[in-house]
């Protein structure tokens, strides 16, 4: 995972908490293409390549945001991922990107 000093993957201006643990802003992993779908794939979904650094705001945001919203965050995320997620074996479309992870 891109820790992107500290800064949300997703909206690098968002503000977040100083974790007690670490001293620095808290930021949360996200799995591009959620583990559990797994079954689609022959490559391990487990790698850095599948993960994103996003504030927890825009990770709850990807879980439980309006339909459209979640859609255009993961044309974002698919677009600063593709290339390394095929590096990985995870070779997959925009679209099919998208439709397989919002039809959960």
């Amino acid at each position: 995972m891109a820790v992107v000093d500290y800064h949300c993957e997703m909206d690098g201006g968002h503000q977040t908490f100083v974790a007690e643990r670490t001293h620095k802003p808290y930021m949360e992993s996200h799995h591009a293409i959620p583990i559990h779908l797994q079954g689609h794939f022959s490559y391990s979904l487990d790698v850095y390549a599948n993960l994103i650094c996003p504030c927890p705001v825009c990770h709850r945001k990807i879980h439980y945001g309006l339909r459209d919203e979640r859609r255009e965050m993961l044309y974002e995320i698919y677009e600063k991922r593709h290339e390394c997620m095929a590096h990985s074996g995870l070779e997959i479309g925009k679209e099919e990107f998208a439709d397989l992870i919002l039809k959960e």
